[in-house]
């Protein structure tokens, strides 16, 4: 098990979602999310109105797709305020396979608005999840 941070950037567009891809894990491989955070970049600005952020796993949607399928979510932050408090799972309780991208989307946010997504998470060999398990 390696753990590890990815981070991902943008700017919420005029129109639709910003979508942030923060990647997956190689083949034989497995990434076990343990922390998200997100924030304003940079991190004193302030986010204007309401917002709502979701941590998905699947494959990414484009901007203009609409909000994630209910199944992709694996967390969900309506709120004002950025940074809005971070989130932490357990060992196992969300599981990134080789095949899926872990990405975030910003929805009902201002154009304009920077931001940024973070997440920790474990890295770990398929023939070490009998360790896990």
């Amino acid at each position: 098990m390696i753990p590890r941070k990815v981070s991902g950037y943008g700017t919420m567009p005029a129109t639709g979602n910003l979508v942030v891809d923060l990647g997956g894990p190689t083949a034989n491989r497995v990434w076990m999310v343990r922390h998200s955070t997100y924030l304003s970049v940079p991190p004193d600005a302030a986010f204007a109105g309401n917002h709502e952020v979701f941590l998905c796993v699947g494959q990414p949607l484009g901007p203009n797709d609409g909000l994630p399928a209910p199944s992709e979510v694996v967390d969900y932050q309506p709120t004002t305020v950025v940074p809005g408090p971070p989130s932490t799972w357990g060992r196992g309780e969300i599981v990134v396979e080789a095949t899926d991208h872990l990405y975030a989307v910003l929805h009902t946010a201002t154009a304009g608005t920077p931001f940024c997504a973070t997440v920790r998470f474990e890295e770990w060999r398929w023939d070490e999840l009998d360790r896990v398990y």
